[in-house]
């Protein structure tokens, strides 16, 4: 009597997959962290700079000094949560805790929340702000705590730097954290074959120097800020943020440094024309 064979079962989604919490929490605590603790050294190295690159960078645009009538206004960073359940329409679905409300009316935060450690502060000065206290208590000050409204208005109104821009980095560095946190947890989205090998193409010296560009871009472009007197134009403020969230994305979605940097060359050109083509639209509008 002949047999005949079993169909091949089919592979499951999460074969191969390894799940992890605690270089989950590590990579949420500081970015690449989880990554480094699992021997993915380089990989963590290069989230570590990318996603602290774009939300310090983001911190740097969303500070502004003016000096009003002899009266000096300064914002220092853009990552801060608010108290204003109490506040006229402050609380409009009668939330509970208020902090439900005041992350409600300041959404960036949860996005910000995601950076870890360094979002911490924020939350330090929320739950010990005196609104008639020139600064906060020791040992952060003013960094990361609400300003005043006067300030702000004073900073928004006469400030020559884009202040909203800034919120935008460091919530896209949050939410690009999130992913390091799930390929910390879970690894990359695709996982290689049975019979896939690390690329050598690329030594480990050329992984460090890509996450050192990285960081180097954004000093020499916060630099220029400084050095210059000219009106800024944010789209020079852009390239930043391409190669951030190119180079991030991607190494979630590999471990092995050929795809990893193969597709955020890719991604990182498809950025720029779907950026350039928003710039040809507003010039176009603006013209008409």
């Amino acid at each position: 009597m002949s047999s005949v064979a079993a169909p091949a079962a089919h592979p499951s989604a999460h074969a191969g997959r390894h799940f992890s919490l605690l270089p989950a929490l590590l990579s949420y605590l500081f970015p690449g962290l989880g990554q480094i603790y699992q021997g993915r050294v380089a990989k963590g190295v290069l989230f570590f700079v990318c996603v602290y690159t774009l939300f310090i960078y983001g911190m740097y645009l969303g500070s502004g000094t003016v000096t009003i009538k002899g009266t000096t206004y300064r914002i220092i960073g853009n990552v801060y949560l608010p108290d204003t359940s109490e506040r006229p329409n402050g609380n409009p679905f009668s939330l509970k805790p208020p902090t439900l409300a005041n992350i409600y009316n300041r959404p960036q935060f949860a996005g910000q929340f995601w950076v870890g450690v360094a979002a911490w502060p924020a939350v330090w000065q929320y739950l010990n702000y005196d609104p008639n206290a020139e600064t906060g208590p020791a040992p952060f000050y003013n960094f990361e705590r609400t300003p005043g409204d006067e300030t702000l208005n004073a900073v928004n109104v006469a400030g020559d730097k884009f202040i909203d821009l800034g919120w935008v980095y460091t919530v896209i560095a949050g939410v690009l954290n999130i992913m390091v946190i799930y390929d910390a947890f879970a690894g990359p989205a695709f996982l290689p074959g049975p019979h896939a090998h690390p690329v050598t193409g690329f030594p480990l010296y050329w992984r460090v120097a890509a996450a050192a560009a990285v960081g180097a871009l954004a000093l020499v472009r916060i630099a220029v800020r400084v050095a210059s007197d000219a009106p800024q134009n944010m789209y020079w403020d852009l390239p930043v943020l391409i190669v951030v969230v190119s180079l991030v994305y991607s190494a979630t979605r590999f471990d092995e440094w050929g795809p990893i940097l193969g597709e955020a060359l890719r991604w990182g050109l498809r950025l720029t024309g779907f950026l350039a083509a928003i710039a040809v639209v507003l010039l176009l509008v603006e013209l008409l």
